[in-house]
C-alpha cells in the first residue's frame, strides 16, 4: 500500500503513532523512573475491542504455554 492510499483511509494518521512505538518504548526503558513494587498486585486485566483487545489474546496465549511447560 502506498502512502497516499494509506492516508486516504487513515484520516487521523494513526500509522505515524504506530511507527513511533519503538522510539517511545526506548525512551521509556531508558528513563529514570523509580521501580514499581508489584508485590501487592494479584491480578491484571487487559480490556479492549478489536485490535485494542489483541494484547490480551497475546498474553493469554503466552501464559497458557508457560503453564503447559511447567506441568
Amino acid at each position: 500500500m502506498d502512502l497516499s492510499t494509506l492516508e486516504k483511509y487513515d484520516l487521523q494518521k494513526m500509522y505515524k503513532i504506530y511507527d513511533s512505538w519503538p522510539e517511545i518504548a526506548r525512551e521509556s526503558y531508558e528513563s529514570n523512573q523509580e521501580p514499581i513494587d508489584f508485590g501487592h498486585i494479584d491480578d491484571i486485566v487487559f480490556a479492549g475491542m478489536g485490535g485494542s483487545g489483541a494484547i490480551g489474546d497475546i498474553f493469554s496465549s503466552i501464559y497458557q504455554k508457560q503453564i503447559f511447560m511447567l506441568m
